[in-house]
């Protein structure tokens, strides 16, 4: 996984636009199934800019 993240870098991806889950993270054990978009809403909220398209801003 590292070396994939490592390769999108490598072609001008930006850090902040590749998300990597550890699901193994004692810190998401509780989180159920059907609660990942939380993460994902979390995501935006913070890098929304980096992914906004010229026609999304307002």
């Amino acid at each position: 996984m590292f070396q994939l993240m490592k390769k999108l870098q490598d072609t001008g991806v930006d850090r902040q636009n590749i998300l990597y889950l550890n699901f193994f993270d004692d810190r998401l054990h509780n989180l159920q199934h059907d609660k990942l978009a939380v993460i994902l809403e979390a995501y935006f909220s913070l890098y929304w800019k980096t992914w906004c398209l010229p026609c999304c801003e307002g």
